[in-house]
């Protein structure tokens, strides 16, 4: 199908119009609609990092260099997905760290794992489903169906979004407080595995300078 380069008058006096017969509540809806939107992004893009980073593998101070592929496998995943995959991972047992390489003299090995009993890590997963699948609805049919001109339709819209909203944002304090969580066991980790360190090059400078 050929797509015209350029606008008739009569396609733009006929945008305009569209444009004049807009509900008054249109600038209200679509404020709200850009929150919720906003909102979603943040919930993906704190699940990816605490995907990506909830195990850890640190020798001698220094972080091994993770498998090339991990972040960027992570960033393409979908919102359902991650969902999924962190929900399982960070409610499962921890794995047995490993054990110190020849040559390796510090490690420092973390999972970042919650606890919980199983109606709440029930409670946990059943809400992050029902939202992403509200995520999809709002996306896919929502605005889809979004009738600009009339009143009863920014009204419908409105009241779904608030209510949307106020489930999401327990979500997302749920997010960052494990995020903030995690982040302090990493900075005390890299801190003692630093304090080890050091001790352990004062005691072998000590023994060095001490006469044979």
């Amino acid at each position: 199908m050929n797509v015209p380069d350029e606008l008739t008058s009569d396609e733009i006096r006929k945008k305009h119009n569209q444009t004049m017969n807009q509900s008054p509540l249109y600038a209200e809806t679509l404020q709200k609609i850009g929150r919720n939107v906003v909102e979603f992004q943040k919930m993906e893009g704190m699940l990816k990092i605490l995907l990506a980073s909830i195990d850890s593998d640190t020798v001698s101070g220094e972080p091994k260099t993770l498998p090339a592929n991990r972040h960027e496998l992570v960033s393409k995943k979908t919102l359902g997905t991650v969902s999924r995959d962190l929900l399982e991972k960070i409610f499962s047992e921890p794995l047995e760290p490993g054990q110190l390489s020849h040559g390796e003299k510090h490690r420092l090995s973390y999972q970042f794992r919650i606890g919980g009993s199983s109606e709440f890590v029930s409670q946990i997963k059943e809400s992050f489903d029902k939202i992403v699948k509200e995520r999809n609805e709002l996306i896919h049919h929502r605005l889809v169906d979004f009738k600009p001109s009339f009143d009863e339709s920014c009204e419908r819209l409105i009241s779904y979004l608030d209510s949307q909203y106020g489930r999401l944002e327990p979500l997302l304090d749920f997010l960052r407080k494990e995020m903030e969580a995690m982040c302090e066991m990493q900075a005390m980790g890299v801190d003692l595995l630093k304090q080890v360190t050091e001790k352990n090059v004062q005691s072998e400078r000590t023994c060095c300078d001490l006469p044979g």
